[in-house]
This record gives structure tokens, sequence and C-alpha cells, in this order.
């Protein structure tokens, strides 16, 4: 990436990302979003999604060997505010807003996982979650012979996300992998599964 384009980035940042996202964790008004995602007791798609994306951001600027201490900030907060989404999988991995939305969710919560993992050599404990582990089986068990029981938005297309063949490596469980492809291969021919990462 260009110096210049860098430059940039870490100004948005600095300037417009940060004091904004401040104001959410914080609670802090006048701000301009109404829903509080990141201090909802229960966490949900949102919360994961924009926390997600906090660390990603601020990893990616400590990359660059940004030295902004708002990063570490961000980076804390986002961190405990993810909490509340990574609770909602306890016990079993199950997903409250149903299987469409658990895709979202669970995707976004394996790149927060794997971003922490891959900068700093951990993901301090978000894997070993209670349900984390287990919510790859989440649509193994939610589905019969033909589909998903379909609730919220629910649908047969969850199954064929890749995220799936990384919780199968990830637990060693070829069930997990061989799910995914084998639904994949039944919908291969419909225009709406897509395989991220395709």
């Amino acid at each position: 990436m260009p110096d210049n384009t860098k430059r940039g980035l870490r100004a948005a940042i600095e300037e417009r990302f940060y004091p904004e996202i401040i104001k959410d964790y914080y609670n802090i008004y006048p701000r301009d979003r109404s829903y509080p995602w990141s201090t909802k007791v229960t966490g949900d798609n949102w919360n994961v999604t924009l926390n997600a994306s906090v660390i990603m951001s601020a990893v990616a600027m400590f990359d660059e060997g940004d030295e902004f201490d708002g990063f570490a900030q961000l980076i804390n907060e986002a961190m405990y505010s993810a909490e509340a989404a990574f609770n909602q999988l306890a016990p079993d991995g199950a997903w409250f807003e149903g299987t469409g939305y658990w895709t979202t969710t669970a995707e976004v919560m394996v790149w927060l996982v794997e971003t922490l993992n891959k900068a700093a050599g951990t993901d301090y404990g978000l894997f070993n979650v209670p349900g984390m582990r287990f919510a790859g089986y989440y649509l193994y068990e939610i589905s019969g012979a033909n589909s998903v029981f379909n609730f919220n938005f629910a649908n047969e297309r969850s199954y064929t996300m890749p995220i799936l063949i990384y919780f199968g490596e990830r637990l060693n469980d070829s069930l997990l992998k061989r799910l995914c492809i084998d639904r994949y291969n039944k919908h291969k021919n419909d225009p709406y599964v897509y395989m991220t990462g395709d």
C-alpha cells in the first residue's frame, strides 16, 4: 500500500473513527448511532461485527508500526464489549438469531479469533469461551434430512460456509468439513449459494 494511502487511513482512523467509536464504547452523547451495540448486556451480530472491525483496524495500524495510543484503548474496549456476543454461544454453540445470523456472526468471530492469533500469537481464550468451540455443530444439530429448522432467517445455504471447514480443522473433526462440502455440492447450482473466499 502506498505511504500516502497509509497516512490517509491513519488520519481517518484517528480523527473520525476513533472519537466516534469511543462515544459508543462509553455511551457518550451526542452520538450519531442510536443503537447501543457496544453497551448491551446481551451481545448480537452487530456487536461482534463492529468489535471485530475495530480490532482488525487497530491491529492493521499496529502492524504498520503506528504508535497512536488510541489503538490499544480500542482493542481493549472491543475485547471487553465482544464478550457479550461470544457469551451468547454458551453452552452449546447455538445462536439465538437463527442460522442466517449464525452464519454472519460465526464467520466474523473466526476472523476476530484468527486476527488475534496471527497478530499476538493468542486469541486470549476467545475460542474457548463456553459454546464457541461447539458453534460449528449448531448447524449439524439444527438440521433435518432435507433442510434446517427454519426460524429467524434460517436457510439451507448456511451450510455452504467454509467456516465449517475452519471449525473442523481447529477441532480435528472431519464431520464438520464433510458437512460443508456435502451441502455445497448439493446446492452449488443455486445462484444464491457461494463459498466465501472462492
